[in-house]
């Protein structure tokens, strides 16, 4: 059964309130070395958002770095998903600072969609060397 909100209960032997839409950030795997030279210092960060609602939505996806880290584009992007099932990704390439010292770096993705805001996190390396 679909809510007013669009989420929806399932029920079999109990009931689950699923969610209408979920969220994941995928960060390339491979860590920034800490003596990388421009373009080597940049990695690309997918926001994946996923609808299970029927219903049409307008929203927003944004990215938070680290102080000092920069985004090509907007931090901020808009959104629309307009059926079950969707999938649509909105890419950001993070540009890391020359001078990063070493360390594990927290990057979040925040989605408002209608009147629900959903989070997902990922951590991007920096290791020594180039």
């Amino acid at each position: 059964v679909e809510l007013d909100d669009g989420s929806r209960v399932v029920a079999l032997a109990g009931a689950e309130r699923i969610e209408p839409y979920t969220v994941s950030l995928d960060l390339a795997d491979e860590p920034v070395g800490a003596a990388s030279v421009d373009e080597r210092r940049r990695r690309l960060a997918v926001v994946v958002v996923r609808s299970r609602s029927d219903l049409k939505t307008n929203g927003s996806v944004t990215l938070t770095v680290p102080g000092g880290w920069t985004l090509d584009g907007a931090a901020t992007r808009p959104i629309r998903l307009s059926y079950n099932t969707e999938v649509k990704g909105v890419s950001f390439k993070v540009a890391v600072p020359a001078g990063t010292p070493v360390g594990r770096y927290p990057i979040a993705a925040t989605v408002k969609l209608g009147d629900r805001t959903y989070e997902a996190q990922a951590t991007l390396r920096v290791v020594e060397g180039g």
